[in-house]
């Protein structure tokens, strides 16, 4: 038996065997000792209590489960967890600010965040640090965890613990000398196989960008690849399967830096770039501002309007802003400083910097269909645990070891993601124990408090200027909860009533439960699925929880998809989702009986809403998640239903109206308005093609594709300015359309003219034209003519008759 002592501020407590413990540690997640015991008398035991195990101090953060079965038996489940759990209890700070903007290299960041952890935790020390350039992360009240996960992921590295050493690399773990597969004697017991949510084989990629500082003749409305890339491998074994990458922060810059500074009045402030390669008045978008953007020094993260520019001495000259406290940036030794970094939004970039842009975005569709090319799947391993004794065999988060099995033609090297065992392995070997390992070529599931940056939605919501971020909602919530316990009555008019008779009036009002503050991501509801009003389908997707979370994991909930058939037409159902509270795994629960949040033990009852019974026909479906906050300031909600809305200023993801009128640069639908005009898009497979675009000096309509009664060919209609070489009005049939007529013009009524030229030569084929200066209509070049008149057109000769100029007969002479 191997025995593990308790510690209680270096005192030994009790004594807890290894053989009732599983010991779990995966790649950034949990790192756990959780013991199952049962006693016959209470133990002492309590939260700051800890271990060693396997040379790391392991502590005790909750309370530990506890059941009484009877007087002599006594049921506890007790966790200690490793020293990265600790980092969630300190907030990330620098120089006593917890919210920042911080630019540098990764030791940088790494020095800096060390600081800050011995502050609170002394011993902490850096280990291996990947050599990487400069980045800038804005942080705002980031617990140190949740911090550590935000460094590595913005320069796209993993990190790994051992006590208090920290590494962060872009892949730890070693490569193991070992090759296992199933059967007597090689190493495996069991091999499981499982796809990844978002796994979906990629054998066709493209890439696309994002918006800003396209060039004006850039034939898309965002910076993207115009072709694509296959893995004809990929293609062999899986048929063309299409995907797309795209990436916001990929379009035409250019990173400048400051050669000087200066103040030239108490509201003009000026940068000068002596290497600035272009006149950025050359380059500006009309109704647009151009703003300079610091991306280092003390104006890191600010961006200014633009006002003026001078190219001769290529500076530039901006205007400062104005802070929620009435404050002026910059200001002091606020301010920008030689060396600086900077960078321009608002201008159409030169064509060098877009080729800059779209080579970036060629690496970027490379990976993408590197990395997806292949099923993504992780691996379930259960080791036989003699033979890795007899091997002297140990396995961490993040090693890569040799996976062989003819069977699903698996022979590969594949990274470690966590390892679950006995905690008495490998000293004390018993019936039984179990030694497992998840393994797979990207880290899954969980990271502890990830922020989840890869939602896709089933409609496609149009990109905003501000996106929609997890972990601020929380944050939002969470405040919201701390501003209603803080808020109070300022001038004692309510006296303690917050009801009365003929209306309410109160300082803060919230409708809706705790459990119910969560938003679901990727699901669809679909009640009448398959036209049979008594069966529902639901799709796979996320739970997101606003205020309820597991510890050291997150919240976000995986939950599976739903079917079921054969519903009472006379009942109506509540619909909730049942998620574990050990795990970040749910499923759907759909019954005529209410569940209370926490009936069921271990387990959340998310409740989403009701399903009708079936009236006329049919059942219909409604949600009753979410939160609504009013204060004197603002409603905080999700959906708004009303006839008329009158506001300043809205930002909303969907807007529902009668009557809309929409300013500034904006979506509807597929039509954008922008600074040159109105365009509305059709969207492609290979992308989005402009089809009808109002500019402010000319209409264009591009295409004419697949309307019933006109066919499936393509036209043109170009109205204003096309081209030098095109006319003012342009109507071009470029493929053989059903129709017969290229103009048709049906006048109703008398005296009205069809068609009036005052100025310029019109052309009817190549030999025939009007000459409006004199009202002659020349034939071959001559004016007035009699008689007749041959004319080759088309392979056939035709005789025209004329007289003083005037057509009065014809016939086909031959063809």
């Amino acid at each position: 038996m191997v025995i593990s002592q308790v510690y209680r501020k270096n005192i030994d407590t009790i004594k807890l065997s290894l053989e009732h413990a599983e010991y779990v540690n995966r790649l950034m997640g949990e790192h756990q000792l959780v013991f199952n015991i049962t006693s016959s008398t209470v133990l002492d035991i309590r939260i700051g209590d800890y271990v060693r195990y396997k040379g790391e101090k392991m502590i005790i953060n909750s309370d530990p489960d506890y059941k009484k079965v009877s007087n002599k038996e006594h049921s506890y489940v007790i966790t200690f967890e490793g020293e990265r759990h600790s980092l969630r209890h300190y907030y990330l700070q620098d120089e006593g600010d917890m919210n920042f903007d911080y630019t540098d290299n990764l030791l940088g960041f790494m020095n800096m965040f060390l600081e800050c952890l011995n502050m609170f935790d002394p011993d902490w020390t850096l280990g291996e640090i990947e050599d990487l350039e400069p980045q800038t992360i804005t942080f705002d009240k980031q617990d140190c965890l949740s911090a550590l996960n935000m460094i590595s992921e913005t320069f796209n590295c993993e990190w790994q613990i051992r006590g208090k050493v920290l590494n962060v690399k872009k892949n730890v773990g070693l490569l193991k000398n070992i090759s296992v597969s199933y059967g007597k004697n090689n190493g495996l017991y069991e091999l499981t196989r499982k796809k990844l949510e978002n796994g979906s084989i990629i054998t066709r990629a493209y890439a696309f960008g994002g918006v800003k500082n396209l060039p004006q003749s850039y034939p898309y409305k965002e910076l993207r690849l115009p072709d694509f890339i296959e893995d004809q491998a990929a293609v062999e074994l899986y048929g063309v399967r299409e995907g797309y990458v795209k990436d916001e922060k990929i379009f035409p810059n250019r990173t400048g830096i400051v050669s000087n500074v200066s103040r030239i009045s108490e509201n003009k402030f000026s940068v000068t770039d002596n290497n600035l390669d272009f006149n950025i008045k050359d380059h500006l978008i009309d109704g647009t501002e151009a703003r300079i953007i610091f991306k280092s020094g003390a104006l890191n993260g600010h961006d200014f309007k633009i006002i003026d520019y001078n190219h001769s001495t290529k500076t530039i000259i901006y205007e400062p802003n104005i802070d929620s406290n009435s404050n002026m940036i910059p200001f002091g030794t606020f301010d920008a400083e030689i060396g600086d970094t900077y960078t321009l939004t608002g201008i159409r970039m030169p064509q060098v910097y877009v080729d800059e842009a779209l080579s970036s975005l060629v690496e970027l569709r490379k990976r993408f269909l590197e990395d997806n090319k292949v099923p993504r799947v992780i691996y379930d391993l259960t080791f036989d645990v003699l033979f890795l004794k007899r091997n002297s065999i140990e396995l961490n988060e993040g090693d890569i070891i040799k996976i062989e099995d003819d069977g699903i033609g698996l022979n590969s090297e594949i990274r470690i993601n966590s390892v679950r065992y006995t905690a008495s392995f490998p000293e004390f070997l018993v019936p039984g124990m179990k030694y497992s390992v998840e393994i797979g070529n990207e880290v899954t599931y969980t990271r502890i408090q990830k922020i989840e940056k890869d939602i896709r939605e089933n409609v496609q919501i149009v990109s905003q200027t501000v996106k929609r971020n997890d972990e601020q909602e929380r944050i939002s919530a969470l405040r919201l909860r701390q501003l209603q316990q803080l808020t109070f009555d300022p001038d004692g008019y309510f006296n303690g009533e917050r009801i009365k008779p003929e209306s309410i009036e109160t300082m803060m009002l919230s409708v809706g439960a705790r459990s119910q503050n969560f938003y679901l991501d990727g699901i669809r509801i679909v009640p009448n699925f398959a036209n049979d009003e008594n069966a529902i389908s639901i799709t796979p997707g996320k739970l997101i929880h606003r205020e309820i979370q597991i510890n050291g994991l997150g919240y976000i909930w995986l939950i599976d998809e739903f079917t079921r058939k054969g519903l009472d037409p006379l009942k109506s159902y509540y619909l909730s989702i049942k998620c574990s509270k050990t795990s970040l795994t749910g499923q759907w629960h759909l019954s005529d009986v209410p569940l209370k949040t926490e009936e069921e033990s271990g387990f959340y009852h998310f409740n989403c809403g009701v399903l009708y019974s079936v009236l006329e026909g049919r059942r219909d479906y409604a949600f009753t998640n979410g939160m609504t906050y009013i204060n004197g300031n603002s409603i905080q909600t999700g959906k708004v239903a009303a006839q008329f809305i009158d506001v300043v200023g809205l930002f909303a993801q969907n807007i529902e109206a009668t009557n809309l009128k929409v300013t500034g640069n904006s979506m509807i639908g597929d039509f954008e308005i922008d600074a040159e005009g109105l365009k509305y898009f059709y969207s492609q497979t290979a992308g989005n093609s402009t089809l009808f675009r109002v500019n402010y000096g000319n209409l264009i309509w591009e295409q004419l594709v697949s309307k019933p009664g006109i066919g499936t060919g393509t036209a043109k209609f170009k109205a204003g300015s096309p081209g030098t070489n095109e006319g003012i009005v342009n109507v071009e049939s470029t493929e053989n359309h059903p129709a017969n007529k290229g103009i048709k013009i049906n006048m109703l009524g008398t005296n009205k003219r069809a068609i009036e030229v005052n100025k310029g030569l019109s052309y009817f084929g190549d030999d025939i034209a009007l000459d409006p200066d004199n009202t002659d209509i020349l034939i071959g070049g001559k004016s007035g003519l009699s008689g007749t008149y041959e004319y080759n057109r088309g392979g056939g000769i035709w005789e025209l008759e004329f007289e003083k100029g005037i057509l009065v007969g014809q016939r086909l002479v031959s063809s």
